[in-house]
């Protein structure tokens, strides 16, 4: 797959974290550095630390393990105290998220098959948006009864540098997740994605 292809296809899951049985509440939450309204009803908190807000959702038929289910949805934001990385956004927020990205997105059982990069704003900050696409690396010896494999993972975000808080970065993402192959009949579409990004807001130190 092209690179520019992934900003015409709709976007899929990764980074899905273990849920806690906590419904999203209707108000926003409060990050380090930011605040973040849930994505909708429906939705589930899986992580709510100031360095890490999380949502997922999983469409269709309940499973017993979220994380081998068909089809997943997840979205937040994560902020990190990195100076070095925060001066690299300023200066080429393409080539920072590029370099930054290609080694959190490496896995042992999981390869990327596409990145694109692209500098960007989000409510002042300066920013690079990315759309990247990962499958799961074929492996005999994870063919088991109760594990789904031959997974495909799209993640689309945006890595920023906070417009008031010195060395500090924010990942906001919102990302799909289903069987490769098999995209289930209703997606997301972009325009509840833009949504959610919307709603972020940057708060003062």
């Amino acid at each position: 797959m092209r690179p520019d292809a992934i900003r015409r296809t709709p976007w899929r899951a990764a980074l899905l974290l273990l849920p806690v049985a906590a419904a999203a509440a209707g108000g926003p939450l409060q990050g380090h550095g930011f605040i973040l309204p849930p994505p909708a009803a429906g939705w589930t908190v899986d992580s709510d630390r100031p360095d890490a807000i999380a949502f997922s959702s999983h469409p269709g038929p309940a499973v017993r393990v979220p994380d081998v289910a068909p089809y997943g949805l997840t979205a937040g934001a994560q902020a990190y105290r990195d100076a070095a990385l925060a001066r690299a956004i300023d200066a080429d927020p393409q080539a920072a998220a590029r370099a930054w990205l290609g080694r959190r997105l490496q896995a042992p059982r999981r390869d990327i098959v596409a990145l694109a990069v692209r500098p960007a704003a989000l409510h002042g900050a300066r920013c690079a948006a990315y759309d990247a696409v990962q499958v799961d690396r074929h492996d005999p010896e994870r063919i088991t009864p109760d594990h789904v494999e031959d997974r495909e993972f799209a993640q689309h975000g945006m890595l920023c540098a906070h417009p008031s808080i010195a060395g500090l970065v924010v990942q906001v993402f919102y990302n799909e997740r289903f069987l490769r192959g098999r995209a289930p009949a209703a997606r997301t579409a972009e325009r509840d994605a833009r949504a959610f990004f919307d709603g972020v807001r940057w708060t003062a130190p």
